[in-house]
C-alpha cells in the first residue's frame, strides 16, 4: 500500500487479525484515528504495551471482551478520544492510576458495559484534567451517590439507557461545568428538589423516557422547575389524571401522595438468613416502613449495586425489598448493605452472611 503514509484514519474493526506487533502503527505518521473493535487477537490478549505507539489521537476498542481496563497499552500514546464500549468492564476493572497516561483525554466512552458501582471509575478519572465528554450510557447503574463523578472540566455527560432509580441530591455536584446532560430512558420516578443546584450552565437536560410519578416526591423539584429559566421537559407518566402533562404546568397543590403519615424510611432486617450452605438459596430481608414508598438499593460484599430493576445472575431484589441469592458460593459471604430512599430521607442497614 504505497500511499499508506498518507492515511489519517484506519478502520480495522471486525477483521480476523491474528497479531498486533509492537510499534506496528508507529510508521504511519499521519494516522491519528484507529478503530480496533471486535478484533479476534485483542480478545485473546495480543494488545501489548507498545501496540498503540505512534501519533494516535483517537482510539476505538469496542466489543473486545475486556474485563479489565487495558492498563499499560496507552503509555506511549497521546490520546484525546478513547472508546471502550460494549466490553465486560465492571467496577472491579478500574484502578486509581489507570488514566495517568491519559491526562489529556477530552472524550471518554464506556457505553454498554457491566458497571453498577461508579466509585472506582470515578476515583481513576480524577487523573483526567481536560475531559469534555463522558459517556456511560447503557450500563446497569441504579444509583448515583453524592458527587458521583468529580470531573470539573466536563461539559457533556451521557447517562441514557441505564437503570437509574435513585439520585442523591448532590449526585451531580462534581460536574459543575456541565452544559448537556442526558438522563433519558432510565427508571427515575422523581428528582430531588436541589438536584441541579450549582449547575447553572445547563443548556440542555434530556429526561425523556423516564416513568415520572408526579406526586408529593416531585413537589420540591416542581417548585424549583417553575422558578428556573432552564429548559427541562419533565412529562408525567402517573398518576393517571396527570399523565402526559408537563410538570412545569401542574399546580403544586395537585402533587399529592396517598399518605396518612408521611415518613422517611426505616429498615428492619429481622428474618434474614445469616448462615447458609454452598449451593443453597439465601434470603436477606429489608423490610421498610415509610410513606411514600421507597426505592430499595442493595450492595454486595463485592461492591455490586442492584435494585428491583437489575438483571443480575443469581441475585434478585424482590418488590418487598428482599434480596434473594441463588446457588450460593463461598465468595458470597460477607456484609450486604440495604438502603431505602424516598424524598424525605434514607435509612441503611447491614446484613452479614456466613457460608459454610
Amino acid at each position: 500500500m504505497t500511499d499508506a503514509w498518507q492515511l489519517q484514519e484506519l478502520i480495522l474493526s471486525g477483521n480476523p487479525i491474528q497479531a498486533l506487533k509492537p510499534n506496528g502503527f508507529a510508521g504511519l505518521d499521519h494516522v491519528h484515528e484507529i478503530e480496533l473493535a471486535n478484533i479476534s487477537c485483542i480478545k485473546s490478549g495480543c494488545l501489548g504495551p507498545q501496540s498503540l505507539c505512534g501519533n494516535l489521537v483517537n482510539v476505538v476498542l469496542d466489543s473486545n471482551n475486556f474485563t479489565e481496563f487495558p492498563r499499560g497499552i496507552f503509555d506511549c500514546a497521546s490520546l484525546t478520544f478513547l472508546s471502550l464500549g460494549y466490553n465486560n468492564l465492571d467496577h472491579r476493572s478500574f484502578h486509581t492510576d489507570d488514566f495517568h497516561p491519559l491526562s489529556y483525554l477530552m472524550s471518554l466512552q464506556f457505553p454498554g458495559n457491566q458497571i453498577t458501582n461508579t466509585s472506582s471509575l470515578a476515583q481513576a478519572m480524577r487523573a483526567i484534567e481536560h475531559l469534555a465528554f463522558f459517556d456511560i450510557r447503557q450500563n446497569p447503574i441504579v444509583y448515583l451517590p453524592e458527587n458521583a463523578f468529580s470531573i470539573p472540566s466536563v461539559s457533556r455527560v451521557a447517562m441514557s439507557g441505564m437503570r437509574l432509580s435513585v439520585l442523591d441530591p448532590g449526585a451531580f455536584g462534581g460536574i459543575s461545568s456541565v452544559t448537556e446532560l442526558d438522563l433519558s430512558f432510565n427508571l427515575l420516578q422523581y428528582l430531588p428538589g436541589q438536584i441541579f443546584d450549582g449547575l447553572g450552565g445547563f443548556g440542555q437536560v434530556n429526561t425523556d423516557g423516564n416513568p415520572w410519578k408526579c406526586d408529593c416526591q416531585m413537589y420540591d423539584f416542581a417548585k424549583w422547575l417553575q422558578q428556573t429559566t432552564m429548559q427541562i421537559g419533565v412529562y408525567c407518566h402517573s398518576p393517571t389524571n396527570l399523565s402526559g402533562k408537563n410538570l412545569k404546568d401542574v399546580p403544586l397543590e395537585e402533587l399529592q401522595c396517598d399518605c396518612i403519615h408521611y415518613q422517611a424510611p426505616s429498615i428492619d432486617t429481622t428474618g434474614s438468613d445469616n448462615h447458609t450452605e454452598v449451593g443453597s438459596t439465601a434470603s436477606l430481608t429489608c423490610n421498610v416502613t415509610s410513606c411514600p414508598d421507597p426505592a430499595v438499593i442493595w450492595s454486595t460484599p463485592q461492591g455490586v449495586i442492584l435494585s428491583v430493576d437489575s438483571e443480575m445472575p443469581r441475585f434478585t431484589v424482590k418488590g418487598n425489598g428482599t434480596l434473594m441469592i441463588k446457588n450460593i458460593t463461598e465468595s458470597d459471604a460477607g456484609e450486604y448493605h440495604c438502603m431505602a430512599v424516598n424524598y424525605l430521607g434514607k435509612d441503611m442497614a447491614t446484613v452479614s452472611l456466613e457460608v459454610g
